[in-house]
């Protein structure tokens, strides 16, 4: 759906905030970050921005509001930064950003700390080549131990920095569907499956998107992570892992409704797995599965052919590619080792 890796930083511009119950300001940078020239630089805030977003299941949100939508600040401050072509321009928009977040700061929990306001290009999303905003906040500080030569011997001292593989909050705003408050993604740290609520509503002014292309994407998505990274080896055998695939793939093909008890029951034998499947649903998707059942969508399913495929690890630097619609039902694997050669054996069987 998106893709993050080749987008370039255009704009930069950072700022202080505090919280506004505590009277702590803020504090404006008032020109923009030259960092383009700096390549480390660039791929270390590249990282710092981006990662979160792309090791993520995330759902997508848009800009709303109850009257209408040109009464969202931060959707009327970003058209204008989307507009924007002058670094000034855009930091004086940045401004208004960064006093309708320290306005929105009022509780005494929120945090302070550093608030990015970036213009993206080359950012993939739905296939196509566009324009992006991201706003980051960054919160916490993490203590580094750095070590310095002065010839004579090596020197330890602490400092305190920014985490470039956490990020606190951040929001990345895409260029289309505008007259529908845009498209964007959502990360919090501190609140992995709700962002917190004055960064989400009280800022933002944002509500999850939903439709059957997107819950379908979705649960594809999650039923693929939860094959490659939550089906425990010694739960199940190559052979029952070849049959869940299978079972996935059988499902969408007969299927028009997702139904998340059904779907558990049909894929997963052993009722252990079942609930350990519903637990990462749950956790990862259970915004857009609040009634448990969904449309599915026929032009998002071609997606799901990468599960109509099993890639089996038989040791290091070997793999075997299973075209499951074919023949997976027909092969087995035995792994045995021979101890008068010190050799281990895989023996493939096909059954005609």
């Amino acid at each position: 759906m998106y893709n993050l890796l080749e987008a370039d930083i255009d704009f930069l511009v950072v700022h202080q905030v505090g919280n506004r119950f505590r009277n702590e300001g803020f504090k404006k940078s008032n020109e923009c970050l030259n960092i383009k020239e700096n390549i480390d630089l660039m791929q270390a805030m590249g990282h710092y921005f981006f990662s979160s977003f792309q090791n993520n299941i995330l759902s997508l949100y848009r800009f709303i509001h109850e009257n209408e939508l040109a009464f969202n600040e931060i959707f009327m401050y970003s058209v204008e930064l989307f507009d924007c072509s002058e670094e000034q321009k855009f930091t004086r928009i940045s401004h208004k950003m960064l006093e309708h977040l320290y306005k929105t700061s009022e509780h005494p929990s929120i945090k302070s700390g550093e608030l990015y306001i970036s213009k993206f290009s080359n950012c993939i999303f739905e296939g196509e080549r566009i324009e992006a905003i991201g706003i980051f906040k960054s919160e916490l500080k993490d203590i580094y131990i750095k070590v310095n030569d002065n010839d004579k011997r090596l020197e330890l001292e602490c400092d305190s920095g920014i985490n470039i593989n956490s990020l606190d909050k951040g929001c990345i705003i895409f260029r289309t569907q505008k007259n529908d408050g845009y498209r964007m993604l959502i990360v919090d740290k501190q609140s992995k499956k709700n962002p917190a609520k004055y960064w989400k509503d009280n800022f933002l002014g944002v509500n999850i998107v939903v439709n059957s292309k997107i819950q379908t994407e979705k649960i594809i998505k999650v039923i693929s992570d939860f094959e490659k990274k939550n089906l425990p080896i010694e739960k199940t055998t190559e052979k029952e892992r070849i049959k869940i695939a299978q079972n996935i793939s059988k499902y969408f093909d007969e299927n028009d409704k997702f139904k998340l008890e059904q779907f558990s029951s049909q894929v997963f034998s052993k009722p252990e797995i079942r609930d350990d499947f519903n637990n990462y649903v749950e956790n990862n998707v259970s915004d857009i599965l609040s009634s448990s059942e969904f449309k599915i969508s026929k032009d998002s399913i071609s997606k799901s052919k990468r599960i109509h495929k099993r890639k089996i690890k038989l040791t290091k630097g070997v793999e075997v590619l299973i075209e499951l619609e074919n023949i997976g039902e027909r092969v087995s694997i035995q792994d045995k080792f021979d101890r008068e050669n010190n050799e281990r054996n895989f023996i493939i069987t096909i059954k005609n």
